[in-house]
């Protein structure tokens, strides 16, 4: 599952990591007609090849396909060939087949569209919930966990996810050795060190009957050799 899921933030990064992309795909996901390159290009103030080069980076990604023809079926005598209409697809924009409203908080809105704190703040209630649904498949119809039981299940569970996890026991820290956002980590650490954090404290909420605070004290992202989160 870790290498599905790297393999997936690799894809949506791909996508959407240029934030003109990002807003197009917005723009064609509400639009009825679909629309063009140059009609893209207006919209967006950039030049028609520009804009094709992004429509055709999402239409490689399977989020956007190509239908040659007027809108709403028109005809008529216009001369030539028409121009080609880029209309988005039915594929969901998620991370495993069922987060969709997690991974549309995290790319398509909070990283370039609010202010940082902003931003940050959504990533952190984002990955909160992701932590929350992700807890499910690590209790096991078990009841209340001990401390350790929780440290222990929390290291688990982000390890599935990729970050190959462990328990620091004597000082109650949760030490992560890799980050499967890759480059993204990097350009955004705001954006992925909050998500991060939520991460653990759904998941410690979830998973313990006692609400624990949780403290990110190291990041990689941010220089550290490693990602280290308190309780």
């Amino acid at each position: 599952m870790s290498g599905e899921f790297s393999e997936s933030i690799q894809e949506l990064t791909t996508a959407f990591g240029d934030p003109t992309r990002r807003e197009i795909y917005v723009y064609l996901r509400r639009s009825l007609e679909g629309a063009t390159a140059a009609e893209i290009g207006g919209e967006f103030d950039i030049h028609a090849n520009v804009a094709r080069h992004h429509l055709e980076k999402l239409r490689e990604a399977g989020y956007v396909e190509v239908a040659e023809g007027r809108p709403g079926g028109a005809t008529g005598h216009a001369a030539g060939r028409p121009s080609k209409r880029y209309a988005a697809t039915a594929k969901r924009v998620s991370l495993d087949g069922g987060d969709d409203g997690f991974l549309v908080d995290l790319l398509l809105g909070t990283l370039t569209t609010l202010e940082p704190d902003e931003a940050s703040v959504l990533a952190e209630r984002a990955g909160r919930e992701y932590g929350t649904r992700l807890a499910g498949s690590h209790r096991n119809g078990r009841g209340a966990l001990s401390r350790a039981e929780v440290l222990r299940a929390v290291a688990s569970a982000l390890s599935s996810r990729g970050f190959a996890a462990d328990v620091r026991a004597a000082s109650d820290e949760i030490v992560a050795h890799m980050c499967p956002f890759g480059d993204a980590a990097e350009r955004f650490p705001h954006i992925v060190c909050a998500l991060d954090k939520g991460m653990v404290q759904g998941l410690c909420d979830a998973l313990s009957d006692a609400h624990t605070e949780v403290h990110l004290r190291a990041s990689r992202p941010q220089g550290d050799a490693e990602c280290v989160t308190t309780l």
